[in-house]
């Protein structure tokens, strides 16, 4: 598993960079953060969105979600462990917005799509 990030597409960056400086992905007021620890294998999501988010995998070996893979409330995250050597996609799935946050919204909602690539 190599170090690197790279996004296919963000549709809002508040300071105009794709990724944040360096294709970190950490800038604020992202939806999602990505922080990838490439020495356990692992990446964690944080969800940064108004709406509740579940990361699902759609393709690949099996993987630990940790907690879960249910992002129930604004800045809930969960940490992925890839066991194996292979190409893993996931999408997220949209829940409600939060209890008691009114707020108006237009256009289509966003998901991730991502591909993972573990190597030996």
């Amino acid at each position: 598993m190599s170090d690197d990030i790279r996004l296919q597409m963000d549709s809002n960056p508040p300071d105009g960079l794709l990724g944040g400086p360096a294709g970190t992905c950490n800038q604020a007021n992202e939806d999602v953060t990505v922080s990838l620890d490439a020495a356990n294998k692992t990446i964690t999501f944080l969800d940064n969105d108004i709406m509740s988010h579940k990361l699902l995998k759609t393709s690949g070996p099996a993987v630990r979600y940790r907690p879960g893979p249910a992002m129930r409330h604004m800045s809930a995250s969960v940490r992925v462990t890839f066991g194996k050597v292979g190409v893993y996609r996931f999408t997220t799935k949209l829940g409600e917005d939060y209890p008691g946050m009114a707020m108006k919204t237009i256009g289509e909602d966003n998901v991730l799509r991502l591909t993972v690539r573990v190597t030996g």
